[in-house]
């Protein structure tokens, strides 16, 4: 699922077939016999998830190049950057880094938070 919130072209690929998927998977629900319905919906309910996810926009960290870091929202990574380079552009100290962007976890957002305290 990490390609798929890479760049915006994977990640709208990524939606197309999910959506496809997911609607293919309704019909077949439609017409399942009752024994087959509960594996088909949990597959459904799986889908929709990643659907959601890959749509949504997520908390990226990343660092500066002086050192430090910030986090930004973005659907996916290229987004992230580019809004970071943007907020940062006229700036002589704050430069992102391309290669730090990395989906914000709960335990780094600690970790780094910490060194304030």
């Amino acid at each position: 699922m990490l390609e798929a919130i890479q760049t915006s072209v994977k990640r709208q690929q990524s939606l197309t077939l999910l959506s496809a998927t997911i609607l293919a998977l309704s019909n077949s629900i439609e017409k399942a016999s009752n024994s087959d319905m509960l594996p088909l919906m949990l597959l459904k309910e799986n889908l929709q998830a990643q659907f959601d996810y890959i749509e949504s926009e997520k908390e990226w960290t990343f660092n500066f190049s002086g050192g430090g870091f910030n986090t930004i929202y973005a659907v996916d990574k290229e987004s992230a950057i580019s809004r970071a380079k943007e907020i940062y552009a006229d700036s002589e100290v704050h430069n992102p880094i391309d290669a730090t962007f990395r989906i914000a976890t709960k335990q780094e957002t600690m970790n780094l938070l910490s060194m304030f305290y």
